[in-house]
């Protein structure tokens, strides 16, 4: 005889990895440190090319008047403070990065958790029922 317990317990089960397989998968294949460091690696990247993408916004905007006056002997200097906003927006950015993802892996973890203790328990389960049947 089939327990609806039973049922109810498999189809939450499968329902979780329908919805959250995907997003659940590197939880269960990574460890914290290295699926924050690959979206780490990730955000550099795309801030890098984003802030790159922002700076020339600004330059094509009025680039005659950035023209007339960069000064190509001291470029060192009419460099360094770009350079230093570069700086503070990567921190920032890698900061929300590292927050974000770890609070992601964190809830994942979960998750991945709570499915694999229901799994232990449906499988104890069809244990005992088999060894009741066995007998």
């Amino acid at each position: 005889m089939i327990s609806s317990q039973r049922v109810k317990m498999m189809t939450d089960m499968q329902i979780l990895l329908d919805k959250e397989g995907e997003e659940l998968r590197p939880m269960m294949e990574y460890y914290r440190v290295d699926y924050v460091a690959k979206q780490i690696l990730i955000s550099i990247l795309s801030g890098t090319i984003i802030f790159a993408l922002v700076c020339i916004l600004v330059f094509t905007e009025d680039i005659e008047a950035f023209l007339l006056t960069i000064d190509l002997e001291n470029l060192s200097k009419s460099i360094m403070p770009i350079l230093i906003r570069y700086g503070i927006f990567m921190a920032i950015y890698l900061a929300v990065t590292l927050v974000v993802y770890s609070l992601r892996y964190g809830r994942g973890r979960r998750k991945v958790k709570k499915y694999y203790s229901q799994l232990l328990e449906r499988t104890e389960k069809q244990k005992k029922s088999t060894r009741l049947f066995d007998d």
